[in-house]
């Protein structure tokens, strides 16, 4: 099972809609101004999490952000503070703290 996947569990059993996307390409499909979190890992298959996160910006999509990252080339980190996400989270993520940075944004 991947890290992803309880993710989504986690936060269905905490009552929220959750819409799974492992790629660049399936984020897109659920890309709508419907969305209120985008949780998102900088390493995808198909590319960097930073395309997801322009995308956001490009669309004008109000969606909130939180991406986790094991990054600590200081180049990315500082290209990742520079999009604005409300959180920015190290891995390994404790669960709880994913939760309690949704929950209050």
């Amino acid at each position: 099972m991947s890290t992803a996947s309880v993710y989504a569990r986690l936060f269905r059993a905490q009552g929220f809609e959750v819409f799974y996307a492992s790629t660049i390409a399936d984020a897109k499909a659920h890309l709508t101004r419907d969305v209120d979190w985008v949780v998102l890992d900088l390493m995808l298959p198909d590319g960097s999490g930073l395309q997801v996160m322009r995308l956001l910006q490009e669309m004008r999509l109000p969606a909130r952000v939180a991406v986790i990252t094991g990054a600590s080339d200081p180049d990315s980190l500082w290209e990742v503070t520079r999009l604005h996400p409300q959180a920015l989270l190290r891995k390994p993520v404790d669960p709880r703290e994913l939760l309690r940075v949704v929950d209050q944004g």
